[in-house]
């Protein structure tokens, strides 16, 4: 009904809004966009040398934006429009991409804040008064601008793109990132969250792989057309088996030749049929060899050889094939284990799916930043560099990884946050955590993987300042309880089955309130960015990446456009 109904008012808007290009699906993200915000995504990467502007804009103009397909149209055309919007749906303005000028979506920002040199004193203040302005409306919402400092050797990049060029066009950071990808694979704050079957795939392989030989075994012997020797002028009798076996290879082959797209298997039927001469002479023929005295005969002798000798013959073919028999029996028992995990999962996923997302939190658990009002500009702020060395020595003392460490971290922050403004200090703080990789952000479209995925980790707070061991180990049992209840929801976010789910069977208006009252529990937004990559022998860090045109990168900081409710 939902579909329908938007079909419906999708069809208004077209004749209504006849110079904008709308947008068919809605997203969760376009469901909490609103005019203060815009849903940017905004990636900062500090960059070592100066970057040269024109280089910049050349690479970025070639490389991505008249960047074209086999057929020659643009790969991504949506980048040179204006994005608008009708009555609340999205929608590209026709004909925009004729003003389309790269001089305003790569700048070089002034070197100068409030009158002073942007130095690493002031350049937070200064990327947060960037962040903070909207994106103007009258060119395409998408931005690189290069920020540089009054020491000569390192500089920053910030890219800023809607949400909509990602999700709609395919555009992928490392398209516009242009940094050279490593190599993915460690220990995360999702790990463990899902254990992928390994015997399953496993035994559906060697089911196939015996599928296929007993089937070229069948074509083999049965088949005329794939071995001429077969046809019946050779003097062999036909009997029911061979017209039963060769009208489904006639079949099967038919069907598989629909699959390819050639015509529906039911138009090419009786050309199979026609091709091994299956029609109602050659089954007469088979049922009168079938039903001859001789051949009934032969199949009584050979029922109570097979009965008297079977026994037998089946102990030593036991014997002989032992090794296969424990193989098979070594997988199955293993199989069963994934179904039940599998089948448990499935089982428990309604249940788990509600109780975290629509049941209210413990009242303990309530805290002043579900109710104070986000609303205004964007603030972003980062804290000073934490040795990655420091970091794994602790892990090291603890017993814990570098995930927890710095999750432990995260929540004490809170509490001391909670304590400075004079807020009550909660039991825990629900957040929102994802994962993702360093290498995925610098991946192109074509090679980026699909969502890491989501967790609802409490973040315990009401832990003493003086003990953060306690603080660490109350954090490990509140990962470790959420990883072991909350495998479906994990699946549910990775296939995009979580929040999508609201803006595909409510209506818009519902959607946005269901989103709304969602981001009002989940006040705070967690996203671990590391690489995965392995760190080099000589320095124990990870290589630095290098941009498709020299500099290396150094940092890189990634904030996903709030919603609703959402700090970051």
């Amino acid at each position: 009904v939902v579909k329908g109904c938007r079909g419906v008012w999708l069809s208004v808007l077209r004749r209504r809004f006849k110079g904008l290009e709308l947008i068919d699906s809605t997203s969760p993200r376009s469901a909490v966009d609103t005019r203060r915000n815009q849903g940017i995504i905004t990636v900062l990467l500090k960059i070592r040398g100066d970057p040269n502007i024109t280089t910049i804009k050349t690479r970025i103009q070639e490389d991505i934006v008249d960047k074209k397909k086999s057929d020659g149209s643009l790969v991504y055309p949506h980048l040179k429009c204006v994005l608008s919007s009708g009555w609340g749906r999205y929608g590209w303005v026709r004909g925009s991409e004729k003003d389309f000028k790269m001089d305003n979506h790569v700048t070089l920002a002034s070197p100068y804040y409030k009158g002073r040199p942007i130095t690493e004193a002031n350049v937070q203040d200064y990327i947060s008064d960037m962040i903070s302005k909207l994106l103007s409306g009258d060119i395409p919402p998408w931005q690189v601008c290069v920020v540089p400092t009054m020491d000569k050797s390192c500089s920053y990049l910030l890219i800023r793109v809607h949400h909509l060029y990602l999700s709609e066009d395919g555009l992928a950071l490392g398209d516009l990132l242009m940094v050279e990808a490593d190599h993915p694979g460690s220990r995360n704050i999702l790990a463990g969250m899902f254990t992928p079957p390994v015997v399953i795939p496993q035994v559906l392989q060697h089911i196939g792989e015996l599928m296929s030989n007993y089937w070229n075994e069948l074509v083999d012997l049965y088949d005329p057309v794939h071995n001429p020797k077969l046809s019946k002028a050779h003097g062999r009798r036909q009997y029911v088996t061979d017209f039963a076996v060769r009208t489904l290879i006639a079949v099967v082959t038919s069907v598989v030749e629909s699959r390819r797209g050639r015509q529906e298997w039911t138009s090419g039927l009786p050309d199979q049929l026609e091709k091994r001469d299956l029609g109602w002479r050659y089954l007469t023929e088979c049922l009168g060899n079938s039903l001859s005295v001789v051949n009934m005969a032969k199949v009584w002798l050979k029922f109570w050889v097979l009965v008297v000798t079977g026994p037998a013959l089946l102990v030593v073919h036991l014997i002989r094939e032992t090794p296969i028999y424990l193989y098979w029996l070594y997988l199955g028992h293993y199989a069963v284990q994934e179904c039940l995990y599998l089948l448990s999962i499935v089982y428990t996923a309604p249940r788990a799916v509600f109780e975290e997302v629509f049941l209210p939190e413990y009242s303990s658990n309530g805290h002043r930043l579900q109710s104070l009002s986000v609303c205004g500009r964007n603030v972003v702020s980062w804290s000073a560099p934490v040795s990655r060395q420091l970091v794994e020595r602790i892990g090291e003392a603890t017993g814990a990884t570098p995930c927890e460490v710095l999750l432990a971290a995260t929540a004490a922050s809170l509490r001391d946050y909670f304590e400075a403004v004079g807020f009550e200090v909660p039991g825990a703080v629900m957040t929102a955590s994802r994962f993702l990789p360093q290498e995925q952000l610098f991946l192109s479209a074509a090679r980026t993987p699909p969502s890491a995925g989501m967790l609802c980790l409490p973040l315990p707070t009401a832990t003493p300042r003086s003990r953060p061991l306690r603080t660490l180990k109350a954090l490990q049992r509140s990962l470790e309880e959420s990883r072991s209840k909350q495998a479906a929801l994990y699946l549910a976010s990775v296939y995009r089955l979580d929040y999508g789910l609201f803006t595909r069977v409510l209506p818009s208006v519902l959607a946005r309130a269901c989103l709304y009252l969602l981001s009002r529990k989940y006040a705070v937004s967690l996203t671990e960015i590391d690489s995965t990559s392995p760190p080099l022998a000589s320095t124990g860090t990870s290589a630095l990446r290098r941009l498709t045109w020299g500099p290396q990168v150094e940092k890189i900081m990634y904030w996903r456009p709030p919603q609703a409710n959402v700090c970051k």
